[in-house]
């Protein structure tokens, strides 16, 4: 079985979810601008999470017994996609879902 989160990876779907709920719930804008607020919120918050968590921040563990050493670091991912850029990846969501606001449909 192939997992497609590891760690707090599930967190970004959830945020994905929640901020366009958020967005849509918005009155008197339209549907691409308030996708867009609700993927920048994603963002905003997926940026939080990974900052919180350490991003590419490692420690170092060594076993008494053994003197082994251990690198310990956060591997949380979303479609193998480290929660890290995920925060980057939304953000530019947001910015063509604006985007795509501002194109006058015929």
């Amino acid at each position: 079985m192939i997992l497609i989160w590891k760690g707090w990876g599930f967190a970004v779907a959830l945020f994905v979810v929640i901020g366009v709920f958020i967005g849509v719930s918005i009155p008197g804008i339209s549907a691409e601008f308030s996708f867009a607020i609700g993927l920048a919120l994603a963002a905003v918050a997926t940026y939080a999470l990974a900052a919180k968590l350490g991003g590419s921040k490692e420690r170092l563990l060594v076993d008494p017994a053994t003197n082994e050493q251990f690198v310990l670091r956060d591997r949380s991912s979303l479609f193998f996609i480290p929660i890290m850029y995920w925060s980057y990846i939304l953000l530019l969501l947001s910015v063509f879902a604006a985007g795509s606001g501002l194109i006058p449909k015929h």
